[in-house]
């Protein structure tokens, strides 16, 4: 079985739109493979379907059977990391050998304070104050139990989730891979 890692600079976690994600993979292979690639994904998880977005990739073609490389990413202004009761959008770095199934997953969140957004319960939800498109985001993610997604959210209310929270964005520039890993 390979080993494969992803480490951040300084184990960083939490990202705000914007900022420079960037530090190291490694790796140790079980035999000769084209291609490892790193990909800057985002998913949700929870009641309904799940969406998965891979908004970069840095791809390192021909590694040796061990070493390791630095990456880096310039992050996208959406979507945001949330989190309530039945759905939540979650960012991760994911390294991935081709071919093969093997891969590992770093997790992280991507907020306007860095941290990820936790979405309370709301007891008595207008529905009819919602904006449609908003209704109709919910109803494809929720596989038909709108009401119950928005019972999770007084975001909703508070007009605190935006047209952008659920458009992604990829950055066509947004890395810069090198050859030598930082030092930490």
């Amino acid at each position: 079985m390979s080993i494969l890692n992803i480490k951040t600079r300084d184990n960083q976690a939490n990202y705000i739109p914007g900022e420079i994600l960037e530090g190291v993979i490694s790796w140790q292979l079980d035999g000769v493979i084209e291609a490892l690639e790193l990909r800057l994904i985002w998913f949700t998880s929870g009641k309904g379907d799940t969406d998965v977005s891979v908004e970069n990739t840095q791809r390192f073609n021909a590694p040796s059977l061990s070493g390791d490389s630095a990456f880096r990413f310039v992050l996208p202004t959406a979507p945001h990391s949330f989190s309530g009761q039945l759905i939540s959008l979650t960012w991760a770095l994911e390294l991935v050998a081709i071919p093969g199934e093997e891969s590992e997953r770093c997790e992280f969140s991507l907020a306007p304070d860095g941290h990820e957004i936790m979405l309370p319960k709301v007891e008595n939800p207008d529905l009819e104050k919602i904006p449609k498109w908003l209704k109709n985001k919910l109803q494809k993610h929720s596989n038909g139990a709108l009401e119950n997604i928005v019972a999770q959210s007084t975001l909703i209310q508070s007009n605190t989730i935006q047209d952008d929270v659920f458009t992604s964005t990829t950055s066509s520039s947004a890395h810069d891979a090198t050859d030598k890993p930082f030092s930490s």
